[in-house]
């Protein structure tokens, strides 16, 4: 929680936050086995013993965990403001081998948070409401296993944020949301524990014929808002009552 706390601290006072998380179940086993042909992720999952494989939880074994609205609340009680729970629809996710005996599992949540009860939206930008249908891309990119798809990254962008203002990615993995930031106008920093996550971002972007500045320039424009805010459809000033 405390790399939320840091968002919060950094975020624009009218800006907002979206949080993409999965939830599992718990296990209690030991260490997984088996493994999926098909889904590269899950069976990187299995080389490991994960803090839900092991025995000593106060719930049942097999039960869903209820990951996503236990980090939503502890941020509520941190300070955000929860505003929506969007489901993302995979409609392309996988199936389960090993889920005989329930659904197989194929959206997760993405929680949109603010600072407070007044900040910037642009709903024009929004294709659908409350559910997106956006399929998950296959390609691998840096060893990832669980790349968000552009389409989302767009899209959340979009409705947060106008042409030339700031994006804050605390979690770069493998640099959808860097890369999708840029190519749609947005200034944007990442953040990464991984130094090899970091040098494969960095090199596509200079391959895109960018180059490195230092960080007090960088301060500098982050300063600045965008040219663009005070006419921007988002921006809770130009907000009109129906």
């Amino acid at each position: 929680m405390a790399v939320f706390d840091e968002v919060k601290r950094t975020l624009h006072p009218e800006g907002i936050f979206f949080l993409n998380i999965g939830d599992t179940y718990y296990s209690g086993n030991g260490q997984p086995h088996g493994s999926d042909p098909k889904c590269s992720s899950r069976n990187f999952l299995r080389k490991k013993v994960r803090p839900v494989d092991v025995s000593g939880w106060d719930i049942p074994k097999k039960s869903l965990i209820g990951v996503p609205w236990k980090v939503a609340f502890a941020m509520q009680q941190r300070g955000w403001t929860l505003r929506s729970s969007i489901i993302w629809n995979r409609c392309n996710a996988f199936v389960e081998p090993t889920a005989r005996d329930r659904p197989y599992r194929q959206y997760e949540f993405i929680f949109m948070f603010s600072k407070s009860r007044f900040y910037s939206f642009d709903r024009s930008m929004l294709a659908e409401e409350d559910v997106w249908n956006i399929p998950i891309e296959r390609a691998r990119r840096a060893n990832h296993n669980a790349a968000f798809p552009s389409l989302l990254v767009q899209r959340c962008i979009g409705v947060g944020s106008p042409p030339n203002g700031h994006v804050l990615d605390p979690f770069v993995g493998s640099g959808t949301t860097v890369l999708t930031a840029l190519t749609h106008h947005r200034n944007v920093v990442g953040i990464d524990m991984s130094d090899g996550y970091i040098d494969y971002v960095q090199g596509i972007i200079e391959g895109e014929g960018c180059t490195s500045t230092s960080w007090n320039c960088i301060q500098d424009g982050l300063k600045r808002p965008s040219s663009l805010w005070e006419d921007w459809a988002g921006n809770r000033q130009n907000f009109r009552k129906p």
